[in-house]
């Protein structure tokens, strides 16, 4: 039987780029969002090797297989005058949910945030992902109810 001391959380390599691509993929395939994946292994990839002072992704592996991830960019509020995490997505594959991945994930999340002197991480979660909202109460993040606006700016 599989545990939770298996599960080990590491920053993402170029090597993992299909894999985290596939999850991606996944998670969109999830949200009935497939059709606005827009990158791909090659993107995924380069921003991987080139801007880890900007973006970020944690893999979670269990036996040597990634089976879960965790993406983020570094970001500025100019109104704290501070450095933030924005979490950009958080998925553990189906069949290894339950095993506390996402948590670990998350840790690490935190656990790279305070190296870095950074005191907040932010993320977006659908009103309707009651699932998702408990997790993150858990852990005690809290909810800001704030409308979220997107200006599209290519035809």
């Amino acid at each position: 039987m599989l545990t939770k001391n298996q599960i080990i959380v590491r920053q993402g390599r170029e090597n993992d780029s299909a894999l985290i691509y596939r999850l991606i993929l996944e998670l969109a395939k999830d949200h009935n969002q497939t059709e606005y994946v827009k990158t791909n292994e090659s993107e995924i990839k380069k921003a991987i090797s080139g801007q880890q002072d900007k973006i970020g992704v944690l893999v979670a592996e269990l036996n040597s297989q990634i089976v879960g991830y965790l993406s983020f960019t570094w970001n500025y509020s100019i109104w704290n005058a501070k450095e933030f995490m924005a979490l950009d997505d958080l998925f553990v594959n189906n069949k290894f949910r339950g095993m506390e991945i996402g948590k670990k994930l998350m840790e690490k999340a935190k656990e790279l945030c305070i190296n870095r002197n950074v005191s907040v991480i932010k993320w977006e979660v659908e009103m309707n992902n009651e699932k998702a909202i408990r997790f993150y109460r858990r852990l005690g993040a809290t909810i800001n109810i704030k409308g979220i606006f997107k200006w599209y700016l290519t035809p």
